[in-house]
């Protein structure tokens, strides 16, 4: 039997380094999609290039699909090969 009390999955919405995409570009695409501050897109920037990865945030599954998507299409639009995940909490 299904358990119906148990909370909607949460994802992490995760970007990826890449040696192309400009940081001004991944910080545009932090504060036009996350709803985050400056300083907090300029960390999860400057995690993306030191570490590899950066953790935008958590959302439930439809808006980490939907925030994953549309930084995707914005990255092509722009021309950069920027890949943006997810992972389950």
């Amino acid at each position: 039997m299904k358990n119906l009390n148990k909370p909607p999955s949460a994802f992490n919405v995760f970007l990826v380094r890449d040696n192309f995409t400009p940081e001004e570009f991944i910080v545009n695409v932090v504060l036009d999609y996350f709803n985050v501050d400056k300083n907090t897109a300029l960390e999860v920037a400057k995690a993306t290039r030191s570490l590899g990865q950066g953790l935008c945030g958590t959302y439930s599954m439809d808006v980490a699909f939907n925030k994953a998507k549309l930084v995707q299409d914005r990255a092509r639009q722009e021309g950069h090969p920027l890949i943006c995940f997810l992972e389950e909490v």
